[in-house]
């Protein structure tokens, strides 16, 4: 910064070469962190709430007796719900 001050660099030059390049790895680092976090919150909502999405699809996959009969069926209303 006092480098940018004794070269009289404009405000959007000091941000656009200086502050912007230093805090890009934090901010994308924060939205790698935060989009992992609400892809586990939205999956365990729909385990809870039951019904349609990749969370009850999971969840009642994961039953040894509802296997066989019922993949088909989940795999229809999860295409019709998306749709």
């Amino acid at each position: 910064m006092n480098v940018a001050r004794v070269l009289n660099l404009s405000e959007l030059k000091i941000f656009t070469k200086i502050l912007f390049p230093a805090v890009l790895p934090y901010v994308l680092t924060g939205v790698r962190l935060s989009i992992g976090v609400a892809w586990l919150v939205i999956v365990a909502a729909e385990m809870l709430t039951g019904g349609v999405g990749i969370g009850f699809w999971v969840w009642t996959m994961e039953q040894p007796q509802r296997r066989p009969h019922h993949h088909r069926h989940l795999r229809r209303r999860y295409r019709r719900a998306a749709a």
